[in-house]
């Protein structure tokens, strides 16, 4: 955690931020990419215990403030679903103009899409695991 401070995304608790231009170079030259309406996804696996996000946004989405909040926006996305997803991956979310004026339910579905589609979900658990099961006796649902 105290390493995803360094890298400014405190709240991310497995993923630290790409920002080396050679991290991104490799990226967008070897990784794998998925276009919607709002974003475009690119991942590759990077060998480390933890994964790098990376969100370049390009003043052709507007001025400092439109890319600012784009940007907040992909982060609070990426960190909802950021337990479905596997580590020891480098992800680069490009926003497109589209991004900044849209729903952020959208946006996050959107997300959502491009990760499955590139294999970066983690498969579900089964419903007899142990987590389950003590969920269920923590909720009173269990039969006496």
């Amino acid at each position: 955690m105290a390493n995803a401070r360094i890298h400014g995304f405190s709240f991310l608790k497995h993923t630290v931020s790409l920002k080396s231009t050679k991290a991104f170079s490799r990226l967008y030259s070897k990784g794998t990419r998925r276009s919607g309406q709002l974003v475009t996804v690119t991942v590759a696996e990077n060998r480390r215990k933890q994964s790098r996000l990376g969100i370049p946004c390009s003043v052709k989405l507007g001025k400092a403030h439109y890319r600012n909040r784009v940007r907040r926006r992909i982060k609070e996305a990426y960190r909802c679903e950021e337990e479905r997803l596997r580590s020891g991956l480098d992800i680069m979310i490009t926003p497109k103009q589209a991004a900044h004026d849209c729903d952020f339910a959208v946006l996050r579905r959107e997300l959502v899409w491009a990760f499955g589609k590139l294999g970066c979900v983690l498969p579900r658990q089964s419903a007899g695991t142990a987590e389950n099961r003590g969920a269920g006796a923590a909720t009173g649902t269990d039969k006496q």
